[in-house]
């Protein structure tokens, strides 16, 4: 007999079955019922919905019992699958989608592609590739697993199978017309077919066999053993229990009815939301308003009219099934549904219907005898009715009666009240804030209610892999006193696998572009770490050292080609075995050769920043030698298609070499589900597969297989489905933003015949979508908090929670008449956070209920307030720096504290920043930024300097930092160009015989270091002295004033009478230089000539510049890095240095000091200019730069 239990309540299904289990004698254990040993071999079959609700079943028994046996938990495919040999899963999947493949990929005269009737088949597979074809093959084996699903009469009809059991009814006439009119049609009938011609297929079997198979189990009678095949017997038990099914698909019916008719007991325990007939509800959207006559409504609950479709589809595929007279064995179930009129339907058998008291719900677990009697009725029916005040009672009991004026429920009392916090929205500027917001939020919920645990908590999202690092990053950085229980639970078995990323990153980096970021990050992975003895430490230096030595992608010069021939039949040597060839080389050659070996230039690792040459580190040099070379190797063995045998091979080979598995069987997993795979293409009758679909698939499968999340004794964090539809006392939907792709939108691939024929109870993503959020509005027992992320706009620019949301808040308010009476409703309902934690808002109800619960930022803050936010954070330069207290001190030193006084500072005091360059993914093409070219264009100046252009050249051809080979050759030869016009000028300016170099040593007198410089470059003419410097530079550039200040200290010692500088002109010289207009001249270079200074006037320049230096031993901070336009980047070392004090004050303060800097140069081109004068005005910005910041701060003044 088919008996079903319908309730509103998970809690009192599970009583129902915890109690028909025990009253049809099959103890668990325990003193309640017959003996365990009674029955003791026979087990009782539960089907679940999902891993949670079976964790749910089993604590619930174990609780009562003390222990959970005697019953056999599965799911609703795998006990389908128990009635045959040939699993029903294998109608269409497994082996059949690889015949599929092997089908479509075939060209040519008599392949499947060919045939009459496939014009749209071809179309599809036109110009696709063997990886597009297999893409495709799996998106139409989707499909026809719906089909075996929801259309097996369909199946059967092209098969030509039981055509006798198959109604034949006006229906389904219509039906197929509909069908043979559409182009995809005749293909997929013919591809049906050909899959029934391989022997190799098991589905056909299944099909052949599936109505003896029903025939044989419904004339079973009482017997336990049960001859389904000719060598196929099972032990079937006396009852079946179906518990909240989320689906029952209409394949699953026949089986069903006749297990039901051999005599046996199958149970269908129901999750209905409303306890009256809405089978025939019309969501709102899809109302004709437009032609309905005046004043028409739409009768039901709105809610569930918009989002209980899934559910509604299923109850009423199990109400007609159960209603139906027709008892005989058969496949009626399958086909088109007849429309009930309405004196059928009030004709149906209703059951018993009992509405429970509220209170059941508190002590259901020791008084479940109370709704144990009359389970014999083939339809019952246990609803409870919360009649309650607050919002969220009121709305449950609406949708259980069926009525959606909500003023008749809770005793008339007020809908929207100041202490009712039952629903809730909240709007959060940004998804960190919302995270720590809940956390706020949760600490007063427990605060509130002792008795409230963790496991009383349920957070879902829409995105679960996408929200779980934020998660983690907020909840763990809870202080131990405000510390939660908390706990992640649903990730994909491919998100929680660490062998399984590491091995799908191998095949990503011998299938891919192997680029040398995504080598890094694989690498870093544990499994691999371990292997080759990588650390934390190592890694990063790793990485310095490749990218120094060239690798940008591609593991050799033949993965190049592989991946694209014709750009990579030349361009090919920015590969990671070319740039280890370079620091093998660097390592094994003396330091001071640095020229190229044929085509290799050798590379040693601090090129590009390194703080250790390959020669410190012979050990990573070996490891990473030894690992480019089995990476290489293992890549060839996969350029050819091969058996699946060779794969399955290969995946063991890989795990032996590149991985280290401490824990034993961690790489078990995903070498079973790669074993799986090759014994379904070789049952396919695949002989040979390229190795990136083999791997492409066994992917799929890892990122496709079910996360299986489960309750947990914490607050737990899931998915939206997960946990469906476990009640919790709170659950909290976060995240649920109108970009969320929740409920998201139908989806149906262009070939779904069903799109085209559709039938009552056809089920969608989108409507599936809906109906989650349903269910998690009714799982709610005291409060559901609903959270989305508003952005930090406003009005218009402000973003909206999801439609579900949407549609839920916009119909409780229309209860709320008036505008006054709207805008309160929705000011009780919505929770506002503010931007910041450190916001007084955030320490304030306010309305919302709850507040923040951090003692120390509510300390600092009380602090912040008092002070009336006049006071300053604590000085990060609150002292000085004793490396500043120098006898002795370099030009250069001087100009690169002018020129980043901060960055240097914090360097000499030990806190190293980020490199400003980043590590952003190289190409073929180097850098392109003012640096880069700078910097080639610099080396391409000393080499014409020093007479070796031409092996500059040489060398720059195979140097990798230049970009791929071909490339770098036209650009080195730019920057030759560029430089032999730099040095055409300098020759120009360099009259007369160069003098010697000279070492200065310049004494300033008493309380300032000597000045040291090497003085080169200086020119004899006559009785002139020319100092000549050359750069790449503009006039504004560094180098331009390191030039001039070297000049400058040459002037203090009477070793120049004038200077040129080359340079590139700018308007910012002014009128001492003149800009060029020749032709010949495209980089206007110009010549910056100017007059010697007095040796007194240059020492005095000299004491100004060391000044800010020598205040620094006293107070650290003396100088900014920014000004003018920057980037967050730049001024993240003034942020850090004059934390504590007012940056913008200081920013004022060094630009006019720096202004005031390249006046003495500026105003030295022009040829009247009073010397005296402008450096008076420079030592009198640098004493008032310096006044300026050693003067307190208001903060520091009040607290002295």
């Amino acid at each position: 007999m088919i008996h079903t239990v319908y309730s509103n309540s998970y809690e009192v299904l599970r009583v129902c079955l915890m109690n028909n289990i025990e009253a049809l004698g099959v103890s668990t254990g325990g003193s309640g019922g017959a003996s365990l040993f009674e029955r003791a071999f026979e087990k009782v079959p539960v089907i679940t919905p999902n891993n949670a609700v079976e964790e749910d079943l089993r604590r619930a028994v174990a609780d009562r019992d003390g222990i959970c046996a005697g019953i056999d938990f599965m799911k609703l495919s795998s006990w389908m699958g128990f009635f045959s040999k040939e699993p029903m899963a294998n109608i269409v999947g497994n082996e059949a989608d690889w015949m599929i493949w092997d089908l479509l990929r075939r060209t040519g005269s008599g392949s499947f592609r060919e045939g009459p009737g496939r014009e749209r088949l071809r179309h599809y597979l036109e110009g696709r590739s063997d990886e597009d074809v297999w893409h495709l093959a799996r998106r139409i084996a989707e499909v026809f697993v719906v089909y075996s699903t929801y259309r097996l009469d369909w199946v059967l009809d092209w098969l030509g199978m039981h055509p006798e059991m198959l109604n034949d009814t006006d229906a389904r006439t219509t039906e197929q017309k509909v069908l043979e009119r559409h182009p995809d049609f005749a293909w997929q009938r013919d591809l049906w077919r050909e899959l029934a011609s391989r022997p190799s297929w098991r589905g056909r079997r299944f099909l052949e066999g599936f109505p003896d198979m029903l025939r044989r189990l419904a004339a079973s009678g009482g017997s336990k053993r049960v001859k389904l095949e000719n060598d196929f017997t099972v032990t079937l038990p006396d009852a079946l229990h179906v518990f909240v099914p989320f689906v029952v698909p209409p394949v699953m019916l026949p089986i069903i009815k006749a297990y039901a008719a051999s005599g046996r007991d199958v149970w269908f325990y129901l999750l209905n939301p409303t306890s009256e007939y809405w089978y025939d509800l019309l969501p709102r959207r899809l109302f004709d308003w437009k032609n309905a006559p005046e004043g028409a409504e739409l009768d039901g609950h709105p809610l569930l009219a918009d989002n209980g479709g899934s559910t509604r589809a299923n109850i009423d595929r199990i109400w007609r099934f159960t209603a139906a007279p027709d008892t005989a064995a058969g496949l009626s179930e399958l086909g088109v549904s007849e429309e009930l009129d309405e004196d059928t339907v009030s004709r149906l058998p209703q059951g018993t219907r009992r509405f429970l008291s509220s209170d059941f719900l508190k002590g259901y677990a020791g008084r479940h005898q109370e709704i144990r009697a009359d389970m014999a009725v083939a339809n019952d029916s246990y609803y409870i009715e919360r009649n309650s005040t607050d919002l969220l009672s009121r709305v449950q009991d609406s949708i259980l009666n069926l009525d959606a004026d909500l003023k008749k429920t809770g005793g008339g009392a007020p809908l929207f009240r100041e202490d009712d916090r039952s629903i809730r929205f909240m709007r959060s500027p940004t998804p960190t804030r919302e995270l720590e917001a809940l956390a706020d939020w949760l600490h007063a919920q427990f605060a509130a209610d002792p008795g409230l645990g963790p496991d009383d908590v349920l957070v879902v999202t829409p995105d679960i892999s996408t929200a779980a690092p934020l998660i983690a990053n907020v909840f763990d950085s809870l202080p131990p006193e405000r510390r939660i229980e908390w706990r992640i639970s649903g990730l994909s078995g491919f998100e929680a696998d660490k062998a399984a990323q590491a091995v799908l990153g191998l095949v990503e980096l011998v299938t891919g572009r192997a680029t040398l970021e995504s080598f890094e990050a694989w690498i870093a992975l544990p499994h691999v770490a371990k292997r080759f003895g990588f650390t934390s430490e190592t890694v990063p230096m790793l990485g310095t050292w490749l990218r120094a030595a060239g690798y940008r992608y591609g593991l050799s010069d033949a993965h190049l080609r592989n991946l694209d021939p014709v750009t990579h039949a030349n361009v090919r040597d920015m590969t990671l075995s070319r740039a280890v060839e370079r620091l093998v080389m660097g390592f094994a050659l003396p330091a001071s050769e640095g020229d190229p070996l044929f085509d290799t230039l050798p590379v040693r690792g601090t090129e590009e920043d390194g703080w250790k040459d390959v020669s410190e580190e012979p050990g990573l040099l070996d490891a990473v030698s030894r690992l480019a070379a089995s990476l290489e190797g293992f890549r060839l063995r996969t350029e050819k298609a091969a058996a699946p045998e060779a794969w399955t091979t290969w995946l063991a080979d890989a795990t032996a070499v590149f991985f280290r598995d401490d824990e034993g069987g961690a790489f078990n997993r995903i070498r079973n589900a790669a074993a799986t795979l090759r014994e379904e293409i070789e049952r396919a009758g695949v002989t040979e597969i390229p190795f990136g679909i083999f791997m492409k698939s066994l992917e799929l499968a890892q990122e496709t297989s079910p996360g299986g999340g489960m309750p947990t004794p914490r607050v737990t964090f899931t998915g939206m489905s997960q946990l469906r539809p476990l009640p919790y006392k709170i659950i909290a939907v976060v995240g649920l933003n109108e970009d969320c792709a929740f409920p998201g939108n139908p989806h149906r691939q262009e070939f779904d015949l069903m799109a085209h024929a559709a039938r009552r109870g056809d089920r969608d993503s989108r409507r599936d979508n809906r109906n989650v959020f349903l269910d998690i509005l009714l799982a709610a027992r005291r409060t559901l908090l609903i959270s989305y992320v508003c952005g930090t706009g406003a009005g218009s620019a402000e973003r909206q929670p999801s439609v579900v949301a949407q549609e839920l808040r916009e119909w409780l308010l229309t209860f709320a008449p008036g505008r006054a009476e709207r805008r309160r409703a929705e000011a009780l309902l919505t929770v506002n956070v503010p931007l910041n934690a450190y916001s007084t808002e955030s320490f304030r109800d306010a309305g919302r209920g709850w507040r923040s619960h951090d003692p120390a930022l509510f300390e600092a803050l009380r602090k912040a307030v008092s002070a009336g936010y006049a006071a300053t954070e604590q000085k990060f330069a609150d002292t000085g720096l004793e490396v500043f207290r120098r006898t002795e001190v370099s030009v250069r030193e001087i100009c690169d504290f002018w020129k980043a006084p901060a960055r240097k500072t914090l360097a000499a005091a030990g806190v190293r920043l980020p490199d400003e360059a980043g590590d952003d993914e190289r190409g073929m093409m180097p850098p392109d930024d003012g640096l880069s070219s700078w910097m080639r264009r610099n080396e391409a100046l000393e080499a014409a300097a020093s007479g070796d252009c031409a092996n500059w050249l040489r060398r720059t051809a195979c140097d990798p930092r230049f970009g791929a080979e071909g490339i770098r050759d036209w650009l080195s030869e730019d920057a030759a160009a560029y430089a032999a016009r730099v040095e055409e000028l300098r020759i120009e300016a360099a009259v007369g015989r160069e003098l010697p170099e000279e070492d200065l040593e310049i004494d300033l007198g008493e309380g300032f270091p000597r000045v040291t410089m090497r003085l080169r470059g200086v020119y004899e003419s006559g009785d002139v002295r020319r100092f000549v410097r050359a750069t790449v530079s503009k006039g504004t550039g560094n180098p331009v004033t390191l030039a001039f200040t070297e000049f400058i200290a040459a002037c203090a010692l009477e070793r120049v009478d004038e200077g040129a500088i080359i340079a590139g002109w700018t308007k910012e010289l002014g009128n001492g230089v003149k800009e060029p207009k020749d032709d010949t001249n495209p980089e206007k270079l110009v010549t910056i000539a100017f007059k010697a200074y007095s040796a007194d006037e240059a020492r005095r320049i000299l004491r100004a510049l060391l000044r800010p230096c020598l205040a620094a031993a006293a107070s650290a901070a003396q100088g900014v890095d920014t000004f003018g336009d920057y980037g967050e980047e730049d001024e993240s070392a003034d942020l850090i240095l004059w934390r504590g004090g007012d940056l913008d004050r200081m920013r004022r303060v060094a630009d006019e000091r720096r202004k005031m800097r390249f006046e003495l140069f500026k105003k030295k081109l022009l040829k009247k200019t009073q010397d005296e004068k402008l450096v008076a005005a420079f030592e009198e910005k640098v004493d008032e730069a310096l006044k300026a910041m050693a003067e307190p701060t208001q903060d520091d003044q009040q607290d002295d």
